[in-house]
C-alpha cells in the first residue's frame, strides 16, 4: 500500500458527485418534445463548483492502519482548505 511504502500518515480523499440540477425553464414537458427556439443562445459552460459537489475526507493511517480513521475536524482546518482548493484549480 502507498501508505506504508512512501511512509505518509495521512490521506486525502476527494470525491464528486454531480450537483442537483435544478428545474430547468426550457419549455420541455417532461415527456414531449422540446419548446421550437426563436434564436440560438450560446451559454457559459458550467463550472466545476456549478457541476459537482466535493466530498473531502482525511484518514489517518497510522492510528488504523488498515481501515484508517476518519479525522473529520481536518477538514475544517484553514490550512487544509487553502491546500485543497489551490490543487483544483490547476
Amino acid at each position: 500500500m502507498h501508505v506504508h511504502k512512501a511512509d505518509h500518515p495521512f490521506t486525502l480523499n476527494v470525491r464528486r458527485i454531480p450537483a442537483p440540477q435544478p428545474a430547468s425553464g426550457n419549455g420541455r414537458d417532461e415527456n414531449g418534445p422540446p419548446a421550437k427556439m426563436a434564436k440560438l443562445a450560446i451559454q457559459e459552460e458550467p463550472t466545476e463548483k456549478e457541476k459537482y459537489q466535493f466530498l473531502t475526507t482525511i484518514k489517518c493511517w497510522m492510528c488504523d492502519p488498515v481501515e484508517g480513521v476518519l479525522v473529520p475536524e481536518a477538514t475544517n482546518d484553514a490550512k487544509v482548505s487553502f491546500a485543497f482548493s489551490n490543487n483544483r484549480k490547476r
